[in-house]
């Protein structure tokens, strides 16, 4: 869409979110459609050896692009370095909502109500194991035997992927996807 605009992209050889190879891809792809307008130089990939972030020297590069192709008076470049970074603390990157009326209040408010409701009627894993069988409508006993086959042998970014196969009585198997935070503290689920 933005053919023949300039186009720089970014990637990091250790980023597990969108690894170098896909970047990579992505980028033959867009190489291939400038070309359709002649304009192969205007598009260039920048792959720096970093994970998931924006390095000193992917900055350093989008000046030199931005001086190159969008600067009537290019300024020589003053290259960062990563002792130039400072990152603020995760609190000063915590957004939060308006104090005003609507939707996001709404449905916290309805969340906070529905929790309270749910620690009232169902303080135990019975109480909540006979919950859910009373809304699906299920009958004698379905605890299931599960087995989680990890897929990944390291976290993406800060999940996790497993295969999980639950048993069921009568030989029954259902197989399916967990993706759960990595870090994440042991609560209840209803798979």
């Amino acid at each position: 869409m933005a053919a023949p605009k300039p186009c720089l992209i970014h990637a990091g050889k250790e980023d597990e979110v969108c690894d170098a190879e896909s970047a990579q891809q992505v980028y033959r792809e867009v190489r291939h459609i400038y070309g359709l307008y002649g304009a192969e130089e205007k598009a260039e990939l920048f792959i720096d050896d970093c994970p998931h972030e924006y390095s000193a020297r992917m900055a350093n590069r989008t000046v030199e692009w931005m001086n190159k192709w969008i600067a009537a008076d290019p300024q020589p470049l003053l290259p960062l370095t990563d002792a130039d970074l400072f990152y603020a603390d995760p609190e000063h990157l915590l957004c939060h909502p308006s104090a005003r009326v609507n939707y996001y209040t709404l449905n916290q408010q309805e969340a906070a109500r529905l929790e309270k409701q749910r620690e009232e009627n169902s303080q135990t894993p019975d109480g909540l194991r006979e919950a859910v069988r009373k809304t699906l409508s299920l009958e004698g006993n379905y605890d299931a035997v599960g087995e989680w086959i990890s897929l990944i042998d390291i976290p993406v970014w800060s999940h996790s992927l497993y295969g999980v196969d639950l048993a069921l009585p009568g030989e029954v198997h259902l197989p399916g996807l967990l993706l759960k935070r990595t870090q994440a503290k042991k609560m209840p689920a209803l798979l």
